[in-house]
C-alpha cells in the first residue's frame, strides 16, 4: 500500500475524501488534516512522514499552491494529486500528477493515483526486462532462468521475479527449496516491511530469485504492490528479469509498463503464433508502446516457418531465435542447473544475455535474416 497524506480545506471535506481513500485498498492514510498546515505543523509533519502520495484540496487555490511549494521541497518523490479543482484554476500551472473529485469513484481514484505515482517515480527502470509467453508452454520460464544464469556468469547482480503466482515452475526447474516466496514478498510490501521483502529471496547459482509458492494469496495483489516491490528491489541489481504469465492483468501491468523492454516469447507453432497478436494488443491496451515489445522465437526449427514468415504473420520483427534442443533442456532440468554452455542452445542464451547487458536488441546474427541484419548494422 502507498503511504498517503490528505490535506483538505475543512473537516467535512476531509471526512468525505478519507472515507473513499480508506476503501481504495491502495492508499494507507498516514495523516489526514481538515485544514492547510501552518509552518510549524508542516515541520512536524515532515519529521514523522515520508509519503508516497499527497492529495491536496484545491478549494482555496492560493493556500493549496503555497502548501504544494513546500511539499515539492520536502517530499520530492511524492505523487501529488489535486482534489476538487475549481473551474478558474490553471491546472497546467499546478504541476500536479492528477486530479480527483471530492468524492471520486474508486476506479477514478486508483487511476489518478497510478498515473501520478508513475509520473513521480519516472517512466521505468533501465535494468528491468519483462518476458511473457504468447501461449502457455512456450518455454518462457526456461528462457528467463537460463538467461539469468548466463548474466550471473558475466558477473552481473541479477534478480528474477517469478510473476506467474499460480503456475510458476522455477523452483521445480531448479530443484530449489525456496527461502520465501513472491507471494510473501508482495505481502511484505503491503505491510511496508522492507526487511521481510529481502528475506524471501532465494539465491541459486549466484542469481537471486523471488519464487512463486503457487499458493493463493488471501488478497490478490494490485499494481501498487508490484510498484512497491520494484521500488524496494530493483535499485540493488544490475539486471532484473520478470517472468510473467501470458495474460497481463491490472497488477502485473505495472511491471511491463516500467520495463525497458518486453520480450514476447513464441514458438513456430501455429497456435502460439495465432495468439501472439492478441498479446501485442493486450500490451498496447496497458499502455506499452509497440517499439518496446520484442519478439523472441523459442525452440526454433529451420524446417518450420522462417523468421520472415513469422514476422509477416505476427506483424513484429523477430529479434532473436533460440534453437530447439529438448535434450539439453531436459538435462539442465534434471540437474537443476544451466544448459551446457558449449551447446548451440547454451551459446544462444549467452548471446541473448550479452545483448541485454549491452543495452541493444538481442539480434541473432548466426543465420538467416538475423545474420543479414547484423551485417547491415556493422556496415552502417
Amino acid at each position: 500500500m502507498l503511504t498517503t497524506v490528505l490535506i483538505l480545506a475543512s473537516e467535512p471535506r476531509r471526512r468525505l475524501l478519507q472515507a473513499v481513500a480508506a476503501e481504495s485498498g491502495t492508499l494507507m492514510i498516514h495523516t489526514a488534516m481538515g485544514h492547510y498546515p501552518s509552518v510549524t505543523e508542516m515541520q512536524r509533519l515532515v519529521r514523522v512522514a515520508d509519503p508516497q502520495v499527497v492529495l491536496v484540496d484545491l478549494a482555496d487555490p492560493q493556500l493549496a499552491l503555497e502548501f504544494l511549494h513546500d511539499v515539492r521541497g520536502q517530499w520530492p518523490r511524492a505523487a501529488l494529486i489535486g482534489v476538487d479543482p475549481p473551474e478558474n484554476v490553471n491546472l497546467d500551472a499546478t504541476g500536479l500528477g492528477g486530479y480527483v473529485s471530492l468524492t471520486p469513484e474508486l476506479h477514478h481514484l486508483n487511476e489518478a493515483v497510478s498515473r501520478a505515482v508513475r509520473r513521480a517515480s519516472g517512466e521505468g527502470y533501465e535494468n528491468l526486462w519483462s518476458f511473457l509467453p504468447a501461449k502457455a508452454g512456450c518455454g518462457c520460464s526456461t528462457v528467463v532462468v537460463q538467461t539469468a544464469l548466463e548474466l550471473a556468469r558475466m558477473g552481473k547482480r541479477v534478480l528474477v521475479l517469478e510473476c506467474d503466482l499460480r503456475s510458476g515452475v522455477m523452483s521445480l526447474m531448479l530443484k530449489a527449496a525456496p527461502a520465501g516466496s513472491m507471494q510473501s514478498a508482495l505481502g511484505a510490501v503491503r505491510s511496508q516491511d522492507s526487511h521481510r521483502i529481502s528475506q524471501n529471496v532465494t539465491t541459486l547459482h549466484d542469481v537471486d530469485f523471488l519464487l512463486s509458492s503457487r499458493t493463493r494469496m488471501e488478497r490478490l495483489p494490485d499494481w501498487s504492490d508490484f510498484h512497491g516491490l520494484l521500488e524496494a528491489m530493483a535499485p540493488s541489481y544490475d539486471v532484473v528479469l520478470a517472468d510473467l504469465p501470458e495474460l497481463v492483468n491490472e497488477a502485473t501491468a505495472e511491471v511491463v509498463l516500467r520495463s525497458r523492454a518486453v520480450h514476447l516469447v513464441s514458438t513456430q507453432e501455429l497456435l502460439s503464433l495465432e495468439l501472439a497478436p492478441r498479446r501485442l494488443g493486450e500490451l498496447a491496451d496497458c499502455g506499452v508502446s509497440q517499439d518496446r515489445v520484442k519478439l523472441v522465437l523459442n525452440r526454433y526449427l529451420r524446417q518450420e516457418l522462417s523468421t520472415r514468415e513469422v514476422e509477416e504473420f505476427v506483424g513484429r520483427p523477430v529479434v532473436f531465435h533460440l534453437p530447439n534442443d529438448y535434450a539439453a533442456v531436459r538435462r539442465a532440468v534434471l540437474a537443476g542447473t544451466a544448459v551446457d554452455r558449449d551447446s548451440g542452445l547454451g551459446k544462444s542464451f549467452r548471446q541473448l544475455a550479452t545483448a541485454l547487458v549491452n543495452g541493444g536488441d538481442p539480434v541473432d546474427e548466426s543465420s538467416g535474416w538475423g545474420a543479414l541484419f547484423g551485417k547491415l548494422r556493422r556496415a552502417g
